[in-house]
């Protein structure tokens, strides 16, 4: 897992939309200073994803070997409506095999 959290340098950018002001502070750079509240704050999340990930790799590749069509988005899995049950099988035999 690689989460590089640097602070930021940044600077204001304000533009004219109808009749609203937007500001937004914009990256021009880091410091090279690791900001140590966002790592330490970032790596529970990026463990589950980095599993989640793994799992739903684990997943397509069972379904590869088996015939069954697969789309994923993040941790959305997709098959044909006739293929439900055997990804409903699949994705538990693969979690198991994960952390068995």
């Amino acid at each position: 897992i690689s989460q590089p959290y640097y602070r930021k340098k940044s600077y204001p950018i304000v533009s004219k939309f109808g009749q609203h002001w937007i500001s937004e502070d914009v990256l021009t750079d880091h410091d090279s200073k690791i900001n140590l509240e966002r790592q330490k704050m970032a790596i529970p999340p990026n463990y589950i994803h980095s599993m989640d990930a793994t799992h739903m790799v684990m997943t397509q590749s069972a379904c590869f070997k088996r015939g069954v069509t697969f789309a994923a988005v993040h941790d959305s899995f997709w098959v044909h409506p006739a293929n439900v049950d055997q990804l409903s099988e699949i994705l538990r035999d693969e979690f198991i095999r994960m952390y068995e």
